[in-house]
């Protein structure tokens, strides 16, 4: 099942760019049971330019522009005693579906 998004309504904020037809969304995303690899296609009404993990969740999530994906990465114990600050990307099949209201800031193109 794809990710679900629901934009946050309120006005659009026009991004600081030489390009006047994109704005700044803010969007709420909820994960579901099965986080395929390499990431959750992150669809939309209109092109995403960029997009940015601004609150929620208990992974590290990044949009991948060259697959159009959002990754969920977690920290990971590499010498036994605690998680060390090294990421790795979530496996195939977890289940993300705790994962919900995860707010990003997507860049769209409007033109």
């Amino acid at each position: 099942m794809p990710l679900t998004v629901r934009e946050l309504y309120g006005k659009s904020a026009k991004a600081p760019s030489e390009h006047p037809q994109q704005y700044i969304k803010l969007i709420e995303v909820d994960f579901d049971d099965n986080y395929p690899a390499g990431g959750e296609a992150l669809t939309f009404d209109q092109p995403v330019v960029a997009a940015w993990h601004v609150d929620g969740g208990s992974y590290v999530y990044r949009y991948n522009r060259a697959t159009g994906k959002i990754q969920a990465f977690k920290a990971v114990d590499t010498d036994g005693i605690s998680p060390d600050g090294t990421l790795v990307e979530e496996t195939a099949a977890t289940d993300l579906s705790s994962e919900t209201g995860i707010l990003f800031a997507v860049l769209v193109d409007q033109t």
